[in-house]
């Protein structure tokens, strides 16, 4: 039980995730948690190119695997069936 209820916060997470705005890919990186890592590191101008390409990579991927997994729990359930699922997830968040 424990793991679909971890299962569904995290498609839950996905989905809201997922209908948030996303932000332009040239203000992706300028959040201040972002903006702050490679002078923390102490990285050089090309390093931190690199760091931001990265980052940005990983985003976008993750942002596609998001929408597939969203666009797959669809076509298994119900409108009825994602609500409820949204629901439930909504509900085990706030416990």
């Amino acid at each position: 039980m424990k793991i679909n209820l971890l299962l569904l916060s995290m498609l839950f997470t996905l989905s809201v995730s997922a209908q948030q705005p996303r932000l332009q890919p040239k203000d992706r990186l300028t959040t201040n948690r972002f903006k702050q890592i490679p002078s923390r590191l102490g990285l050089n101008h090309s390093q931190t190119k690199a760091f931001k390409e990265a980052v940005k990579k990983y985003r976008d991927q993750r942002h596609q695997q998001n929408q597939y997994l969203i666009r797959q729990l669809k076509t298994i359930l119900t409108s009825e069936q994602f609500e409820k699922l949204k629901k439930l997830v909504e509900e085990d968040k706030n416990k």
